[in-house]
């Protein structure tokens, strides 16, 4: 039988385990409404956080602002009323693996994110603005001034092609060629799905029960 302490330890877990599930949602919600600026709130103030993206990561809080494929202002929240007509952003999370570890003080997690998406730049270059768009997540979180904050993020994207085509027989330009602009630092080797490669890539690694956080998991260039 648990001892009151024991219970209390395990209820304690869960209900970060709740509050993190929760905290990642938002992020998608935020995204779907081109406000990942308002979301930047609930990341860590630590210098050392680490923004991983497929076009380029950022380290700092200072620097989150940066970290977008278009380089410009779209998502600051005063700024996505300037996004073109059709545009549409629809990245969800299933699958969740979520552990806390046994002190309590950080968290790490994945999630598979299938999701589609619209986009007027595409029509403008002659494509069809429909597209898939899936990937996969992986975070740390740290326990700070009472509650849950982002501290490391990573995204690894599989494949994102149009809507009416095959995606086996048409990924995407690889993005990293955008890694020169301002801001940026370095960039993973942009992963993505043909017909060439086994799919899945054993990535990210899923998190298993840990006491307390060292580095190593997830997070660095390739």
């Amino acid at each position: 039988m648990m001892t009151y302490d024991e219970m209390y330890f395990e209820a304690r877990k869960m209900e970060a385990e709740d509050q993190i599930h929760n905290l990642i949602a938002d992020y998608c919600f935020e995204h779907n409404m081109a406000l990942q600026m308002r979301y930047y709130s609930h990341w860590s103030r630590r210098e050392d956080i680490r923004h991983e993206m497929p076009w380029g990561n950022t380290t700092g809080h200072e620097h989150l602002e940066y970290n977008n494929p278009w380089a410009d202002r779209v998502r600051h929240p005063h700024d996505a009323r300037v996004l073109p007509a059709g545009s549409l952003f629809i990245h969800l999370i299933t699958t969740p693996i979520i552990e806390v570890a046994d002190d309590l003080q950080t968290a790490r997690c994945v999630f598979l994110s299938p999701g589609i998406e619209a986009s007027a730049v595409r029509a403008a270059e002659g494509k069809d603005m429909g597209a898939w768009a899936y990937s996969k997540y992986a975070f740390e979180l740290i326990f700070e001034d009472g509650e849950w904050k982002i501290w490391h993020s990573r995204i690894f994207p599989v494949f994102r092609n149009d809507y009416f085509k095959d995606f086996a027989k048409a990924p995407e330009a690889d993005l990293t060629a955008t890694k020169f602009r301002e801001g940026l630092e370095d960039f993973h080797a942009f992963f993505r799905y043909t017909p060439d490669c086994v799919m899945p890539k054993s990535e990210p690694e899923i998190p298993l029960p840990y006491n307390t956080w060292e580095p190593g998991w997830n997070f660095g260039v390739d």
